[in-house]
């Protein structure tokens, strides 16, 4: 098999992985029960991209019901094109649905960072040095994923606002849907809608920051 026919059967596979987990997180939204485990504490990032994510929703919605009624004339059209039209719009409430119903979390011994409910890497609190509240942007503003030098980024509308540098390099999965292997990185980038509460709350956890638990277990 050749590699690029491989690469394509690879996208194909996540689509269909992310198109699963959409509907899944639907249920999960409808149901107000996301995916936080008991123990752990989640830290949103919707506030920007969530309202821009309801106005393709409800564009979308509203486009299904104009074209459905426009092509009433040819009903062989009509009914393919409203099939595809809520296909889509099911689509994007499951991506809308994702990034709702998955947040970051903050478990008792780690930063879990996500994008939705298929993009997740784990940052152990041992393994950070430093924690930077700043900004910084990916290369394209629909990106979710992406590494450039050593630095990681998990973002929102191609944005980052807290960087987390790491006590020594750290192997992760590609990103992106054509992502194959692995890359070492020292700085993880991700968006959250509070960072310095993130910010301050990372640094009271990690070791290397001050934080952690003392001997014995007391906290500092």
């Amino acid at each position: 098999m050749s590699a690029a026919r491989a690469s394509r059967r690879t996208v194909v596979r996540r689509l269909l992985r992310l198109e699963a987990a959409g509907y899944a997180s639907i249920g999960r939204w409808v149901r107000r029960r996301p995916d936080v485990p008991e123990g752990s504490e989640a830290v949103g990032y919707s506030q920007v991209s969530g309202p821009m994510m309801w106005l393709f929703v409800i564009g979308s919605a509203v486009e299904v019901v104009v074209v459905h009624v426009l092509l009433h004339r040819w009903p062989w059209v009509q009914w393919p094109v409203a099939v595809l039209g809520v296909w889509s719009l099911l689509w994007m409430v499951g991506l809308l649905a994702g990034v709702r119903t998955h947040p970051h979390l903050l478990t008792p011994s780690a930063l879990r960072v996500r994008s939705g409910p298929t993009v997740e890497v784990e940052v152990p609190y041992a393994r950070i040095a430093e924690v930077v509240g700043r900004e910084r942007e990916l290369s394209s503003s629909v990106r979710v994923g992406e590494v450039a030098d050593d630095w990681y980024a998990i973002g929102v509308s191609g944005s980052t606002n807290v960087q987390v540098v790491l006590t020594e390099p750290m192997e992760l999965p590609a990103p992106g849907l054509t992502g194959e292997g692995t890359v070492v990185v020292g700085t993880i980038g991700l968006w959250a809608d509070d960072p310095r509460a993130l910010t301050r709350t990372l640094r009271e956890r990690a070791p290397s920051c001050g934080g952690g638990p003392r001997p014995g277990g007391a906290r500092r």
